[in-house]
């Protein structure tokens, strides 16, 4: 209970479990939302991840340590920097709302006729499941819910044939029009200046770790600095980690549009929308990053007004002996002795 009492200790540490809230549900979900925002495959999203990650963790932490001893932080100067850090970090977060691609238009093989006021499935014939999505991308450029959709009634090794609702070209060296498997070309310009802003936005997370082990560690005393890192430890695992995947989970499920059906019922989803994808789960980590930063502010304002540094019982120097030189080498002289005796 006595860490606990300790103000500055508990309010960055309720703010930690926040920080690893926010980042573990995203890291959970980072690789479908890139395979369905930018429209990857899904090793190019894996790599993505992993070398972005890679890369700015180690800079990050090397950087952080490096001007933390460089300059000799002391507490109270780290938990100043921590909060900087996670105000600019917390700040190009809202990029993640803007950086994303539009949602793709897809064909259900229904075409409309102005004239008769009525509609037309050009697929009418084929019977085909609005349930089964498998986007086609058709020669015209347009893709379809389906090769059923799109009026296929050929396979053709990965191609499909005789698509009775892909309208060609006047002029094509093309006689009979073919689809292949997948979504259409995107024009979408936006991925490399969110794998920037992700890489610069985890460097500046990585270099508040030692800053931020510096104040949880400096900020209890002596005695108590093997209970603080373990309840630390315990407390982001119980808050932070545990509950990250399920909250996600379920802000994500919300922006489905499809849902494959399968024997034991719903199964995972074919169609996002990829507006309120982006949205909503930028918005849950931008939430928990803000709350993460008034976590720090709040800290920083108990830790300034407080009569001692917060960490001022860590850093009492040891007391001098006031015993007299006489007195000293009368001492030494008398153990000398014994250890002689005792030899002998």
């Amino acid at each position: 209970m006595r860490v606990l009492m300790t103000p500055v200790y508990t309010l960055v540490v309720l703010g930690l479990c926040c920080q690893v809230l926010g980042q573990t549900g995203l890291f959970a979900f980072l690789p479908k939302y890139l395979e369905t925002q930018f429209f990857l495959p899904t090793w190019k999203a894996n790599v993505t991840i992993g070398l972005v990650n890679l890369l700015a963790m180690s800079l990050g932490t090397l950087i952080g340590g490096y001007v933390t001893s460089r300059f000799k932080f002391t507490p109270m100067t780290c938990l100043k920097v921590m909060v900087i850090l996670n105000a600019v970090w917390t700040c190009l977060s809202v990029s993640g709302f803007v950086l994303g691609c539009d949602q793709p238009h897809i064909d259900t093989g229904v075409t409309s006729h102005s004239v008769m006021n009525t509609t037309q499935r050009c697929q009418s014939s084929c019977q085909c499941d609005d349930s089964r999505y498998f986007p086609t991308c058709g020669a015209d450029g347009v893709t379809y819910f389906s090769p059923c959709h799109a009026g296929c009634s050929e396979t053709r090794g990965t191609f499909y044939g005789n698509c009775s609702c892909i309208e060609m070209p006047k002029k094509t060296s093309q006689p009979v029009p073919e689809a292949v498997p997948g979504l259409c070309a995107q024009s979408c310009t936006t991925f490399y200046p969110y794998v920037a802003i992700s890489f610069f936005s985890e460097l500046l997370g990585a270099m508040s770790i030692l800053p931020c082990f510096i104040v949880v560690i400096r900020s209890v005393a002596e005695v108590d600095k093997p209970l603080a890192i373990g309840l630390y430890s315990f407390l982001y695992t119980l808050l932070g980690w545990f509950p990250a995947p399920v909250l996600y989970g379920q802000v994500v499920d919300t922006t489905c549009l499809l849902w494959s059906s399968g024997c034991a019922g719903r199964g995972s989803c074919s169609l996002y929308d990829l507006r309120a994808f982006r949205h909503r789960m930028f918005g849950t980590f931008f939430t928990t990053r803000v709350v993460y930063l008034v976590f720090l502010v709040i800290a920083l304002v108990v830790a300034s007004r407080m009569k001692k540094p917060f960490f001022a019982h860590c850093d009492v120097e040891p007391e001098v002996s006031t015993v007299p030189k006489d007195e000293k080498a009368m001492l030494t002289k008398n153990m000398t002795t014994v250890e002689v005796v005792n030899k002998k």
